[in-house]
């Protein structure tokens, strides 16, 4: 990517004093100075964020996507203790650090020690998996945009991230506390195990099939627009006893939702706006083809390496073993490679075959690049290379792998075969290069 600057010429202006004598007034100004009118605004809203008995609910939009939900206890000597859904680490252990109020452009809220809040901004991508140098593109100094009793919304002053603070009630805080955001995300994980092409449906009758990622904390629907395939992305953060609040409220035909919601009774997911609901409904087909969803609503297919999955083609098997024995060879003692990632580039038209490299608790990525056109239904391919240093290391063991996707074109569709949502790529030219993953 190249970046194209401008040039910008900066003028200046000679002034000139001119023998003018100006009357001056030597009465005292009686208002309000602005920077105590400042130090007054600046007060008052760290005795509201102390003030909160319970806490305050606390929900994150990063500008590079997601949403994240928090429990934020504050006090009046400057320090924060936290919650989070990031992890089931920071949803369960409760992590103090300090914050402070500053006067910058607009009065300001700085998380300014190390904190959960600062995971999703991390500069290493080892830390929570963001963009290097950039992280999930979040914020850990906020900008007051609005401020009542009960609710404050901020913005990042450097990505311009979104966050919003709601009081937390006593039944809101002893929930977070007793770690109601791992139990939320468990129960959202426990209907993703049992949803393969979930949708919902509008009074209209229109459907939109939707795709919920615990990883990337986003809703996706994706419905027929006069004919043309649609896809809205949203965040969502999870809050309270049993809410995921939603980045942005979805205006779709007659579909209006703010938020989704586990049905204390039915233990259900169902999406809500205020007192309308609407279930997540199951279907046991797809609503749409894969060749138009994936890159849109499912991000990758992820194929086992280490083992025969179910499914598997006998030529593709034989090139993944030959490639593991050349690559344990090659590398130190216990190195495994635990899964192949297959995702898209719409856009540019570009296939992505990344293999996941294990050695220890640490994992490593090897990109190969393959640009396609489509015939019908076929991806038909070119390779264009490795995109990195590992993926050069271990390319001469991975060619067998890489020139099966070279025969005639690739076919890619849903796996029906079992009740979990899986993907099969077939070769049309070179019989059993045959595999099966994941469809996330």
């Amino acid at each position: 990517m190249s970046f194209t600057g401008k040039r910008f010429i900066k003028k200046t202006a000679c002034a000139v004093l001119l023998p003018l004598v100006l009357a001056c007034s030597t009465d005292e100004f009686e208002g309000v100075r602005p920077d105590e009118r400042l130090g007054a605004t600046l007060e008052s809203y760290e005795q509201l964020l102390s003030g909160a008995q319970h806490g305050w609910k606390a929900h994150l939009y990063p500008a590079g996507g997601g949403g994240y939900g928090f429990l934020f206890r504050f006090n009046d000597q400057n320090r924060v203790t936290m919650l989070a859904d990031i992890s089931t680490e920071t949803g369960s252990s409760a992590k103090e650090s300090s914050y402070r109020l500053k006067a910058a452009l607009l009065p300001s809220l700085y998380f300014d020690t190390y904190s959960y809040i600062h995971l999703l901004a991390d500069p290493d991508p080892s830390v929570n998996g963001g963009e290097p140098g950039w992280g999930r593109y979040s914020d850990f100094e906020f900008a007051f945009v609005s401020v009542s009793p009960d609710t404050i919304r901020l913005k990042g002053n450097l990505s311009g991230s979104r966050l919003e603070l709601i009081r937390a009630d006593a039944g809101e805080a002893a929930a977070y506390a007793g770690g109601n955001l791992n139990t939320i995300r468990q129960q959202v994980a426990d209907f993703l195990q049992g949803s393969r092409f979930s949708y919902l449906e509008d009074a209209a009758g229109t459907v939109f099939s939707t795709a919920l990622n615990l990883d990337t904390k986003t809703l996706s629907l994706v419905y027929d627009s006069a004919g043309s395939i649609t896809t809205k992305t949203v965040g969502l953060a999870f809050s309270g006893h049993n809410e995921l609040v939603l980045s942005d409220t979805l205006r779709l035909g007659r579909l209006l939702v703010d938020r989704l919601r586990i049905n204390s009774q039915s233990e259900e997911l169902e999406a809500v706006w205020g007192q309308q609901s609407y279930p997540f409904w199951q279907s046991d087909r797809p609503l749409f083809p894969l060749i138009q969803l994936w890159g849109i609503q499912y991000e990758s297919i992820r194929v086992p390496m280490e083992v025969a999955e179910q499914g598997n083609g006998t030529e593709f098997d034989t090139r993944r073993a030959a490639f593991l024995q050349q690559a344990r060879a090659m590398l130190a003692p216990g190195t495994t490679f635990p899964e192949m990632r297959l995702t898209v580039d719409r856009s540019d038209e570009l296939l992505f075959v990344n293999q996941i490299i294990r050695q220890g608790s640490s994992n490593f990525q090897a990109n190969f690049v393959f640009s396609y056109t489509l015939d019908d239904d076929r991806f038909v391919l070119r390779y264009e290379g490795p995109a990195d240093g590992n993926a050069t290391l271990i390319e001469g063991a991975y060619v067998p792998v890489l020139e099966g996707f070279l025969y005639g074109g690739m076919r890619f569709d849903y796996d029906l075969q079992t009740d979990n949502l899986r993907a099969w790529g077939e070769s049309s030219g070179l019989p059993g290069f045959k595999f099966v993953g994941t469809l996330q």
